[in-house]
């Protein structure tokens, strides 16, 4: 890959207007084959030798977008590509996706094997890079064998030894003879020992596995996936977690296609030959009983027995070398079911399904870890509502004290503004200790309010009143000359009122009554 670095260079530096480069008959292959070593330098480039490459490439398409407007049958592949490859570089996944694919297709109805070859291996580079791997398998794939279509042996081998894991191991076709014509358009299978996959199938169910994050619906999605296409007409995904299997979800053609379970331990369930799925999931091995009833291992199995199935297929879910659960597919109906094509298929998807569970599993973590601490911070904000309401009452109470200044005479200090709330409060708790005290005077002091609204004024008579049903008096002392002027502008009714100037007058005049009653 550092030659891409030698050739980007090259082909930064290079004047492409020069007129015997200009009119030179391999122009767009330079701007093209140019344009892709820019883009792929990019990926190991500081930002500024980015932005100048990016800047090269950009030119580079605008040039090879208007000759394809003229002459789309030879260079329309070309333009696509490119700018799949730009899209990349800058980001946008989606699009060099989808531009990829186009790429690729026009380049197969043309009939240009070496660029289909490289469209599919930039492809499988950009997907393995988003860690998409049984996609990227399968573009590799398909690049590896158009290379071997063209007689490019030596890309071969590159691929071989860069990624072999990723790599079909088999029998390839022989480089197309010069009078040989292209292969016909459409979807192609991987040829791997004799056995057709449907490269077509296999990407369609890896993006739609890829795509899901959600538990539930990946789960669904899967086995739908699975009874589609690989031959089963019954499937159950069991996972494993802490060395314990459980059925996540099983589906079946005859009945409703898909259900989830709530992890049902394997050991509670006798439908499946439970003996095969603890030996894949022991010894990560694919296992294919073509004939259940005359098989010499299964044969003997009460589940055998009972429900007599025919085909049957455990593969293991491998992840990171670890076995993290088992596909378990049955057909009850047909005998060697599972074709070479469709284990194959299965092994294929195999990866991509373990990379998608091991991903929902993480987002059901995540998620877990936000409720909890969605809940402990809606606990934390309560407890703090819930001192904030006491703090709020122990304020109140400690500003407006009830004060027993004599017997049966109750004195509160109102200092500060007086709001309406604040005078609700007053009324609630001065009553209360009247009834509780049978307090026969009530004197609210008001020296240090300087001001009330209308609301608060009326409040005041009111409360009062109220005093004064209870069989008590209330005398109100200490008015300054502003509260004054509120009450007398409103109109209240301060009929029968008392009122004094200071809080020490009022209980002077409490205390004389109450001499003479005594008498």
């Amino acid at each position: 890959m550092n030659a891409f670095d030698e050739v980007a260079e090259i082909a930064y530096l290079d004047d492409p207007s020069i007129p015997s480069v200009a009119s030179w008959f391999g122009h767009p292959a330079f701007q093209f084959y140019g344009g892709i070593a820019l883009t792929r330098a990019c990926d190991a480039a500081s930002p500024e030798t980015r932005d100048k490459y990016l800047a090269k490439v950009t030119a580079s398409l605008e040039k090879l977008e208007g000759w394809s407007a003229l002459f789309p049958g030879n260079l329309l592949h070309r333009a696509l590509l490119l700018s799949a490859e730009r899209a990349r570089v800058l980001g946008d996944v989606a699009a060099a996706s989808a531009r990829y694919d186009e790429g690729i297709a026009a380049a197969r109805k043309g009939g240009f094997t070496q660029d289909e070859a490289l469209g599919n291996e930039l492809c499988a580079r950009h997907h393995l890079r988003l860690g998409r791997t049984t996609i990227a398998r399968a573009y590799l794939t398909e690049a590896h064998l158009l290379y071997a279509r063209w007689g490019a042996s030596e890309v071969m081998r590159r691929l071989e030894r860069e990624l072999p894991d990723l790599l079909y191991r088999g029998e390839l076709p022989r480089p197309h003879a010069v009078s040989e014509a292209p292969s016909p358009s459409g979807a192609r299978g991987a040829s791997q020992a004799g056995v057709d996959i449907d490269l077509a199938s296999a990407l369609k169910a890896s993006q739609a596995i890829s795509g899901e994050i959600v538990r539930p619906r990946l789960l669904e999605k899967l086995l739908r996936i699975l009874l589609e296409n690989a031959g089963a007409r019954r499937a159950l995904l069991i996972i494993k977690e802490d060395a314990k299997l459980s059925i996540e979800a099983e589906g079946d053609l005859g009945k409703d296609p898909v259900t989830t379970v709530a992890s049902t331990p394997l050991s509670a369930r006798a439908d499946l030959l439970v003996n095969l799925v603890h030996y894949v999931a022991r010894s990560g091995e694919s296992v294919v009983v073509g004939d259940a009833v005359a098989d010499a291992n299964a044969a003997d199995e009460p589940y055998v027995k009972q429900y007599r199935p025919k085909s049957i297929l455990a593969a293991p879910i491998l992840y990171q070398g670890r076995i993290r659960g088992v596909i378990y597919l049955e057909n009850g109906l047909t005998a060697h079911a599972f074709t070479e094509a469709r284990v194959e298929l299965l092994r294929l998807l195999a990866s991509q399904i373990a990379i998608s569970i091991e991903n929902a599993l993480t987002y059901d973590q995540l998620e877990e870890k936000v409720r909890a601490r969605t809940a402990e911070l809606q606990a934390a904000h309560d407890e703090i509502m819930a001192l904030s309401v006491a703090q709020q009452a122990t304020i109140r109470a400690l500003s407006t004290p009830i004060i027993q200044v004599w017997d049966g005479v109750l004195a509160i200090p109102v200092v500060g503004m007086l709001d309406n709330a604040r005078a609700a409060d007053i009324m609630e708790n001065l009553l209360a200790r009247i009834m509780a005290s049978g307090a026969l005077y009530a004197l609210i002091d008001l020296t240090g309010v300087d001001a009330v609204d209308a609301a608060t004024a009326g409040h005041l008579v009111q409360v009062v009143r109220a005093i004064e049903l209870l069989g008590a008096q209330g005398i109100i002392t200490g008015i300054h000359p502003g509260v004054a002027r509120t009450m007398i502008s409103l109109g209240l009714d301060m009929t029968g009122m008392t009122t004094r100037a200071t809080l020490r007058d009022a209980l002077r005049m409490c205390m004389d009554r109450q001499a003479r009653r005594r008498r």
